[in-house]
């Protein structure tokens, strides 16, 4: 077969295919928010976007992915409020769009978040009044 023809034959095949860390990671993520003392109520926000409350901690919560970072403000009784950072990262993985998946692989990773990810694990200390 002609190299021209399995190329046009091979790009259409390829738009179809979903990204890579879409598929091997998802979307979404669990992140633990621990707090010092434990006990403590903890909003997750984005922007202007609350993604969800961890109440008491330590717990789980399941996040979406972003290339934004995310802000911890926690509260308990007796203690000052405090706040803490999910930082976003890029994924190693968003390297192997590149070869596999090319621009189109890389913009449905960006799309959808799944190139970033948020450390597994946040502690929040919460000094005494």
């Amino acid at each position: 077969m002609h190299p021209a023809l399995r190329l046009c034959l091979l790009l259409p095949l390829l738009a179809l295919m979903p990204a890579c860390a879409t598929i091997t990671t998802g979307s979404t993520q669990n992140v633990t928010v621990i707090t010092e003392p434990p006990g403590a109520a903890c909003t997750l926000t984005r922007g202007d976007s609350t993604l969800g409350e961890v109440r008491p901690t330590p717990g789980v919560i399941n996040i979406s992915r972003s290339h934004r970072n995310v802000d911890v403000a926690c509260q308990a009784e007796g203690r000052q409020n405090a706040t803490g950072v999910l930082t976003s990262q890029v994924q190693a993985m968003t390297a192997g769009n590149i070869l596999v998946g090319g621009v189109i692989g890389l913009a449905v990773d960006a799309a959808s978040g799944a190139s970033a990810r948020y450390p597994e694990t946040i502690t929040v200390a919460l000094p005494p009044t």
